[in-house]
């Protein structure tokens, strides 16, 4: 029985090692810029030139950080975007490949790890005050939210990077 729970164990960190080392090489190719170019078949009731637009101004958007708000949903963003939630739920689906809700949630999650990693007040924070601040209800909501994404629970990517981060300062002589 003890040898079946330390197998356990040491696969579990494995894993969990490999999910945080591709998580943090996923975060550091992201500030590369990606371009949406939409793609169109002809029996499409959005133009091309709609589609681009939309896509344009949802991306504008996306650098308010407008995915922070308690309140951010498909209305709310279709009515900042000029446009109604049946495209602008046709668009996400088909050019980011995901429901409204997944987009947010990774907008979400890609700012918390950002932030974590640059932030260190951020790090300090309680997990229900991370929540708030990323637009969470609840804590629960971003705790499922972040291990659907990553595979990974949040109190464990938190304690990783806090303690690279420590250790990183250390080497370099940066008091924390």
């Amino acid at each position: 029985m003890a040898i079946t729970a330390l197998i356990y164990n040491i696969k579990t960190k494995r894993k969990n090692k490999f999910l945080y080392e591709e998580l943090q090489k996923e975060r550091i190719q992201e500030s590369i810029p990606e371009k949406d170019i939409p793609v169109v078949s002809k029996n499409e009731f959005i133009t091309d030139k709609k589609i681009e637009n939309l896509l344009q101004k949802l991306s504008a958007l996306e650098k308010t950080e407008f995915y922070l708000t308690i309140d951010c949903n498909l209305y709310n963003t279709a009515k900042k975007i000029d446009t109604n939630t049946t495209y602008l739920s046709k668009i996400i689906n088909e050019y980011k490949k995901q429901s409204f809700n997944e987009y947010v949630n990774e907008l979400r999650i890609k700012y918390f790890r950002n932030r974590l990693n640059n932030d260190p007040k951020f790090r300090s924070y309680t997990i229900k005050a991370i929540a708030g601040e990323l637009g969470y209800g609840s804590v629960n909501t971003f705790a499922s939210a972040f291990k659907k994404q990553t595979g990974l629970s949040h109190s464990y990517y938190i304690k990783k990077v806090s303690t690279e981060i420590t250790s990183t300062n250390e080497k370099k002589g940066i008091k924390s």
